[in-house]
């Protein structure tokens, strides 16, 4: 029997999905607020759009004093394309009332796009359980449908069937994000360089090999910090976004605005025991040897792992721009730290979400790499070299005392770690930036560009040595945006279920995905385990989890933190201040 409270899904949880039928619920606010504001942006890019193609033909036709073969049908086609870009406003006009205005959900033309026959399917089923309108149908299902909709007006034309109507806003926050893609350039080029030098310098003791796993500890807690922080940058939430704010946003790493913290689960059981500590270097990792220690028990919720000769990460990827950057630079931290490594990225097959990756962005972030100067510098007006900025007031250095775990085997030690220590505690985050600063600021501008050509060069070669992947068929994709939880992975799709089983771990990005893990459930926040929540695919593969906090839903927190949290800040669960790891 399938359940009413999902009818998309083969799996009945014990709880109903957010809709926007709760005018309390972010879902509401999203559909009657979040939404119009979105499709009237990408209104406003068609009218620039066309604004754009009739000056193109005036053009055309004032520079010509006679007709000329093939400009009446050259200047006929961009007419084509000016009256198919009027149709597809109307198109968008008429979703943006329906959804606003409860409308009933209407069946997806027949547009030959993917996943077409299986939203009419799970919309009928929606339908027959009498949850039939924007807002009686799960929001997941109709934030899903909106975008896929959206698609279907673009791939029935001629002229506009490839168009990415959020390509611009994506490649916008991306120029304006050169602040931050230079300091962590140089943040990984410090991190790399340091784990050479000890290599270099390696005299076998255990108590070297003791520090290099405390030195790699710290250098990977900072980057998978900035990975996670970096999911902030949602234009589907900021679609107004300035470089000031971005700026605010990608500076944002406070560890106690973390309300769940895996950290040391995730080093000990993925990381930790495949390092190779009397080498500074990892070896070809024996999983099976590296993981028993986490299989000892399940109701501790420890990961699970397949016997095999090298170690795999997939990255089900959220936003371009910068997140994107952070994704990359965690992978490329990875690929340093282990001898025989892959990385498989899953992005989005279609527009998604407004930011969400496609392969196309990947491309584009690379080539902003190798082309910094062009893109950075000279593209957006609003992008430019990190300014100078008013020393900060003298602070002391102090060593950093990092514990190596007992399940390591380790003990206190002290490394040659140094932190900037402000006279002033409050001041502390605002001095972290200004010491960034002060690493960017020992570099020329010709310096920094030539350090992201390196990163862009040494990137695209990974790609092209099958190091880093991108599954080549768009039909092992297609799952990441069809409207279902992730838990239908286990009955839908056996094929895409046997790739992320052959993976050591699966990192899944972002707050849309979050919801998909857990069904946009309306769990009880304290009382259910992350575990619980994502229902058959708890023990199915290895998975992290890594959201800025942008809906309601949000599981696995202890006795009493939802009440300090409505405390603290009354929207804590839907402005993107706080993540879950």
């Amino acid at each position: 029997m399938r359940s009413t409270s999902y009818p998309n899904s083969s799996y009945r949880p014990t709880v109903e999905p957010y809709s926007a039928s709760d005018q309390q619920s972010f879902a509401f606010l999203s559909v009657t607020r979040r939404w119009p504001v979105i499709l009237t942006k990408v209104i406003d890019r068609l009218v620039s759009e066309n604004d754009l193609t009739l000056d193109q033909i005036r053009r055309m036709g004032s520079e010509c004093d006679t007709v000329l073969d093939g400009l009446d049908d050259s200047i006929e086609r961009l007419n084509d394309r000016i009256a198919e870009g009027k149709s597809i406003i109307s198109l968008i006009s008429g979703l943006k009332y329906e959804s606003a205005r409860d409308r009933e959900v209407m069946k997806l033309i027949d547009d030959g796009g993917e996943n077409l026959n299986l939203y009419n399917e799970e919309l009928a089923k929606t339908k027959a359980a009498g949850k039939a309108t924007w807002f009686t149908a799960s929001w997941l299902f109709t934030e899903c449908y909106l975008y896929r909709r959206l698609f279907g007006f673009f791939r029935t034309t001629v002229h506009w069937k490839d168009y990415d109507p959020f390509e611009s806003s994506k490649l916008s926050a991306l120029c304006s994000s050169y602040d931050s893609i230079a300091k962590l350039t140089l943040k990984l080029e410090q991190f790399l360089s340091s784990l050479n030098d000890r290599s270099k310098l390696d005299d076998g003791s255990e108590n070297h090999g003791q520090q290099g796993l405390m030195i790699r500890k710290f250098q990977f807690q900072q980057l998978i910090n900035a990975c996670l922080w970096g999911n902030a940058t949602d234009l589907s939430l900021l679609p107004n976004l300035d470089r000031e704010t971005l700026e605010k946003i990608q500076k944002s790493q406070s560890q106690d605005k973390i309300i769940k913290d895996d950290f040391e689960r995730l080093w000990r059981c993925v990381f930790l025991n495949n390092f190779n500590t009397s080498t500074d270097r990892a070896t070809t990792p024996n999983l099976k040897h590296s993981f028993s220690s986490a299989k000892k028990s399940r109701d501790e919720g420890d990961l699970k792992v397949e016997d095999k000769d090298r170690l795999r990460i997939d990255f089900v990827l959220d936003n371009a721009g910068f997140e994107l950057f952070t994704d990359l630079i965690l992978a490329d931290w990875t690929v340093n730290c282990f001898k025989t490594v892959q990385i498989v990225f899953h992005p989005k097959t279609i527009p998604w979400f407004v930011s969400d990756v496609m392969r196309k962005d990947i491309d584009q972030l690379i080539q902003s790499l190798l082309s910094p100067k062009e893109f950075y510098l000279k593209r957006s007006p609003m992008a430019s070299p990190v300014a100078p900025r008013t020393r900060p007031k003298p602070r002391s250095k102090t060593k950093t005392r990092i514990a190596i775990s007992k399940e390591a085997g380790g003990s206190l030690e002290e490394v040659e770690i140094t932190k900037s220590l402000s006279n002033d505690d409050d001041d502390e985050e605002e001095d972290d930036d200004d010491e960034e600063e002060q690493e960017v600021e020992n570099y020329k501008e010709e310096e920094v560009l030539e350090k992201l050509k390196s990163l862009g060069r040494r990137w695209k070669s990974y790609f092209d040595e099958q190091v880093w992947v991108v599954p080549s068929s768009d039909q092992k994709l297609h799952f990441w945006t069809n409207p279902m939880p992730f838990w239908d992975i286990v009955y839908r799709d056996q094929d895409l279920l046997k790739e992320l089983k052959s993976s050591s771990l699966v990192i899944f990005k972002g707050d849309l995905n979050y919801r998909k893990l857990t069904g946009d459930g309306k769990w009880d926040s304290e009382r259910t385990s992350f575990e619980e929540s994502i229902g058959p695919l708890n023990g199915s593969f290895n998975i992290l989890s890594l959201r800025t906090c942008k809906a309601d839903v949000a599981v696995g927190l202890r006795e009493g933190q939802v009440q300090e949290l409505d405390r603290l800040d009354s929207e804590w669960r839907i402005n993107g201040k706080y993540v879950n790891f």
